[in-house]
């Protein structure tokens, strides 16, 4: 199974060629928990892991990168 965590902009961001809304924007360069990110919050919104999930507490003290690839 791939690890990733997903990225929510802040900004609503469209397809240069046919204007649909992007979506789905993941990356491999955080903690990759199968976290949610959120712009403008410093730790993760969410988690998409199940019952694997952390608690509240844990995912409060993750961070991402100082630089990261979406």
């Amino acid at each position: 199974m791939v690890m990733f965590d997903t990225y929510n902009p802040a900004l609503d961001y469209s397809c240069p060629v046919c204007d649909s809304k992007l979506k789905g924007w993941q990356g491999k360069d955080g903690p990759c928990g199968l976290f949610v990110w959120t712009e403008k919050l410093a730790a993760p919104s969410g988690q998409n892991a199940g019952d694997s999930n952390i608690s509240l507490q844990e995912r409060g003290r993750l961070r991402l990168p100082e630089r990261f690839m979406i």
